[in-house]
């Protein structure tokens, strides 16, 4: 279960928090890990713009992932 944290770096902490999660956020830019998510394909990602409504966002991913 933690061996994404052997690495000991962020990179294997953002592995293992994105295979227990329902779905993934990217709320910024993040040039090293960008590939990461892109390799994703059995998860949501939902990618938050800088002129997005945060709250609306968050709300609607909510509750499609209630369904």
């Amino acid at each position: 279960m933690l061996g994404n944290l052997k690495s000991a770096d962020y990179e294997g902490f953002i592995k293992m928090a994105i295979e227990f999660s329902d779905a993934v956020i990217v709320a910024g830019e993040n040039k090293k890990l960008e590939g990461l998510f892109k390799k994703i394909k059995e998860k949501k990602v939902e990618t938050i713009g800088k002129n997005d409504n945060y709250t609306e966002s968050f709300y609607n991913l909510y509750n499609e992932l209630a369904g």
